[in-house]
């Protein structure tokens, strides 16, 4: 998991952010779901919920990403 220099650069650009956050999405979903499952909460409706905040706060504040 991580995200690359490229990718964090089309994250902060207007243009390119929707779609580099699909691919975050797509690339880092299934990890970050797994690891708040195993590390935060058991329940897979709990984990969800959690992992929607996460990328909902991800997306929000991703232009203060250095």
């Amino acid at each position: 998991m991580g995200i690359g220099i490229e990718l964090s650069k089309r994250l902060k650009d207007a243009k390119l952010k929707n779609c580099a956050f699909s691919q975050l999405l797509d690339s880092d979903q299934e990890y970050l779901y797994r690891q708040i499952q195993k590390k935060m909460v058991i329940a897979h409706e709990n984990a969800k919920d959690v992992l929607q905040n996460t990328f909902i706060r991800i997306h929000k504040s991703i232009v203060n990403f250095r």
